[in-house]
């Protein structure tokens, strides 16, 4: 698998397999592949890929994680967590990735985005 290089570290005797993180990044938002899935930074919010990345023949893929909008200034330990589960869903060809978010039970058909392998992302926090 090309978006998750897995290479073998030798600990004494015994061997672990290690996970290479790849970055891609755009515009108002950078992901990190993990073994898991991947880890996302945007503009006021992060979210989660919660399965490995697998695109088809044609680079299409589709994956379910999370979305969690952030605001700034401080927040109350009692504040209700703004977690929703969200699908993400996309193509890749080549270094180029286009992204689109759509977080469950919006109105709103979605976010997309273009992102590059091995660029960071632009992000702006709220913090």
């Amino acid at each position: 698998m090309w978006l998750v290089q897995k290479y073998l570290v030798a600990l004494g005797c015994a061997w672990v397999a290690a996970v290479q993180t790849t970055v891609w990044g755009g515009d108002h938002v950078e992901r990190e592949v993990t073994a898991a899935g991947a880890r996302l930074e945007l503009d006021c919010a992060h979210g989660t890929i919660d399965e490995p990345l697998r695109a088809d023949a044609k680079g299409a893929f589709e994956a379910k994680g999370t979305f969690t909008p952030e605001r700034s200034g401080p927040t109350r330990g009692g504040d209700a967590s703004r977690t929703a589960k969200a699908s993400y869903s996309g193509t890749i060809k080549d270094d180029t990735m286009t992204l689109r978010i759509v977080v469950d039970g919006s109105e709103r058909s979605g976010n997309t985005y273009e992102l590059v392998r091995d660029r960071p992302g632009n992000v702006r926090k709220c913090r």
